[in-house]
């Protein structure tokens, strides 16, 4: 008999490793009344605000006007008007419902007409996707006193802004007048972003969070002190900081967001699943389990060929007997906190 305890994130793969999205995982399930596919003619009101605000940051004005829904897709526009002012478009979502789980946007981030060594290029715009909750000082409304942040999307980050870079991370505020980020990461050496669609991601669980770039996972931070508590309202904005703005560029600029996804995962944490045969696999009912045995002292099991499947359990999975994973099959087994 052979008997292996699974306590840390297990792969057997032909391809990639650990690259398991809520399109080939089914321990998520789409929670429809938090996405939107924006492919109505008016934004949700149940779900989405239109911010109206001004002043903001490096010269940011929010307008509702600048929110549009065009071809299903919405779009954020920033516009120079004829007072020298900027103004965009951001939403928000409303009541902080949002905590746990995978966020995913589909959008072309800008279109700015610029062209540097052949490729799209400006400086100052910031399209961005993010989570945010906040508090501020009764007495100070200046002073924010609670503060968590999760930044999705902010691909013009410095040191360039060709677009080359694409910077993600948490910041926190806890009790005092200030903030401290953590957790902060930037993936380079990718296309340059302006070109094509691209899918933002990220997975947040207790424990650790992944950011995902067109389905791939490029960095997990595991400072769970620091991660958000509360629930968090969901952010998209096309910002501008008029410091830093390349004079050459042309306006309108749009964010183009083809659709917001919120994905849970099913939890089933009381119990212990058993699969005793290669048939269960097709049966199994995929939810984050307490813990998984598979096989037993005698059986012979093998995943088919082309199969994906990922089993998920907050204690351990124990494999007994004989288990074969093909060349052309994904198995994964990911250790994942009970919510």
């Amino acid at each position: 008999m052979r008997k292996v305890k699974l306590l840390l994130c297990f792969s057997i793969i032909s391809i990639i490793l650990f690259a398991q999205t809520p399109t080939n995982d089914k321990n998520w399930y789409l929670d429809n009344s938090r996405s939107d596919e924006f492919d109505t003619t008016t934004l949700d009101s149940n779900l989405w605000e239109k911010k109206n605000y001004s002043g903001w940051g490096y010269g940011n004005y929010a307008v509702p006007s600048n929110v549009l829904l065009e071809n299903n897709c919405l779009k954020l526009k920033l516009e120079k008007r004829g007072n020298g002012l900027y103004y965009t478009g951001q939403i928000e979502s409303k009541n902080y419902q949002y905590l746990y789980g995978y966020y995913e946007i589909f959008c072309k981030i800008l279109e700015p007409g610029n062209y540097k060594n052949n490729e799209p290029y400006t400086a100052g715009l910031i399209p961005t996707f993010w989570t945010a909750y906040q508090v501020r000082d009764p007495n100070n409304s200046n002073c924010i006193i609670a503060h968590n942040e999760i930044d999705i999307l902010e691909p013009l980050a410095t040191p360039t802004y060709n677009a080359h870079y694409h910077k993600v991370g948490i910041w926190y505020w806890d009790n005092f007048c200030g903030g401290t980020q953590t957790g902060t990461y930037t993936l380079s050496n990718i296309p340059a972003l302006f070109l094509n669609w691209h899918k933002f991601a990220v997975e947040f669980l207790p424990n650790r969070v992944t950011y995902y770039f067109d389905d791939s996972p490029f960095y997990t931070d595991y400072d769970a002190p620091t991660f958000p508590t509360h629930g968090m309202n969901v952010i998209l904005a096309l910002a501008i900081n008029y410091l830093q703005l390349d004079p050459n560029t042309i306006f309108p600029q749009y964010q183009i967001v083809d659709y917001f996804r919120f994905y849970n995962l099913k939890m089933d944490c009381g119990n212990t699943a058993i699969i005793e045969n290669q048939t269960q696999f097709n049966t199994f009912d995929y939810k984050v389990k307490n813990n998984i045995t598979i096989g037993t002292s005698s059986s012979n099991i093998s995943i088919s060929y082309g199969d994906s499947l990922t089993f998920r359990m907050n204690n351990s999975c124990i494999i007994k007997g004989n288990f074969v994973v093909p060349i052309g099959s994904e198995f994964n087994v990911i250790p994942t906190p009970c919510y």
